[in-house]
């Protein structure tokens, strides 16, 4: 943790005297959060005031969350209780009035609308300089006005042993009898965080039949609590970025760019946009003009296929008649 999180400080220049907005940027899982509450216990005291708002996705999905969320803000910041907020539009004025000359930390984790950023902290003429704004988000479009982006890197293989093996034996390698089952849970998380301390606390305590056992099973089911915390970025997709997700999941991980948004333009699915949303949101990754998406993303597409599409994949048998011939047709027109 500790490197991540000086970088993010790095990154925020604490002390200078002007007004700095930054912004983690990532997938589901990777560590934002824990990284931005770390920053912020470490900082918040060099500030007239702070506050931590906390899964601004879930907690401000309307106005009346919103306005929890303002008073929340007011109320940590100034130390007072009982702020009445008529209505969003209102608590934006209490928040100008208010903090505007005071130098402050905000944290607002997990933003996935640049509307709700507004509401919160949305102009820099809002509050005096010397103020800081951390951003988690999984949607880099909210951070367009941002100074800066930091996109946290996955764990390297001995840091991933490392925190898995906190979680299922409370200490920092794993039992020499379990090495070998221990790399295999590491490997099939592809280092990420939340994996990590889910299957952790998912094998503590366990026998060795119930890790090859358990295996076999996460190899057929993924872990729910991880598919349902990478599948929120799926839900806030429109159908036809979801359209396109599944199809990525399903046919088309590491292929070409430009070949995949060729077959689903023949399909009606407006690639173009829709690929760069996905990327935006961190579902998919682009290298050297191929795209790429974490292994439990792929799986949790899957998963999703099997669970509304049945035995019917992703597509109705007509559409796979045009899928596969577009692909027949593209493979002579489209040098790979």
């Amino acid at each position: 943790m500790e490197s991540r999180v000086q970088h993010v400080r790095t990154l925020l220049r604490i002390g200078a005297d002007d007004v700095c907005f930054i912004g983690i940027w990532g997938m589901g899982g990777i560590g934002k959060t824990t990284i931005a509450r770390a920053v912020y216990h470490q900082i918040s005291y060099a500030f007239d005031g702070s506050s931590f708002i906390e899964d601004v996705r879930e907690n401000g999905s309307d106005e009346k969350g919103l306005k929890s969320l303002q008073k929340k803000l007011l109320s940590e910041i100034l130390m007072e209780e009982d702020f009445k907020v008529k209505n969003c539009h209102d608590g934006v004025s209490q928040i100008r009035r208010r903090l505007s000359r005071k130098r402050v930390l905000v944290v607002l984790d997990d933003v996935d609308d640049i509307m709700k950023l507004e509401f919160l902290a949305g102009s820099h003429e809002w509050f005096r300089h010397g103020r800081r704004i951390l951003i988690t988000t999984r949607d880099e479009h909210v951070l367009c006005n941002a100074q800066e982006h930091n996109v946290p890197d996955l764990l390297n293989e001995t840091e991933a042993m490392k925190l898995f093996s906190r979680h299922a034996f409370k200490a920092d390698i794993p039992p020499k009898e379990y090495e070998k089952l221990s790399g295999v849970v590491v490997s099939q998380t592809g280092h990420l965080p939340l994996a990590l301390k889910v299957l952790g606390c998912h094998f503590c305590g366990r026998r060795l039949n119930f890790w090859q056992s358990g295996l076999n099973a996460l190899a057929k089911i993924p872990d729910k609590k991880i598919n349902k915390a990478l599948k929120l970025s799926f839900d806030g997709l429109n159908i036809l970025e979801q359209k396109i997700f599944l199809h990525i999941a399903c046919f088309f991980k590491g292929k070409k760019r430009h070949y995949i948004t060729r077959i689903l333009d023949c399909l009606g699915l407006e690639a173009a946009s829709g690929i760069t949303v996905l990327i935006e949101k961190s579902i998919l990754t682009t290298s050297n003009g191929y795209l790429h998406m974490h292994d439990l993303i792929q799986e949790m597409g899957r998963c999703t296929v099997r669970e509304c599409y049945s035995n019917n994949l992703v597509l109705c048998p007509k559409e796979i008649k045009e899928v596969m011939t577009t692909i027949t047709v593209s493979t002579i027109l489209i040098t790979d």
